[in-house]
């Protein structure tokens, strides 16, 4: 599937996908869900201050 058409099905820029590929791509599944968690935290730390 060309990159075009995946951004098209799912509503977003390919200038989005690039950028989402560049932060992300080297990651592996387990290390995304704990940047999930922690990104989660901090901003619940946040909010509390």
């Amino acid at each position: 599937m060309k990159i075009v058409d995946l951004c098209r099905t799912h509503g977003i820029s390919d200038v989005t996908f690039y950028k989402w590929r560049s932060k992300y791509g080297g990651l592996e599944i387990s290390e995304a869900k704990r940047l999930r968690v922690l990104e989660t935290e901090n901003t619940n730390l946040k909010l509390v201050q």
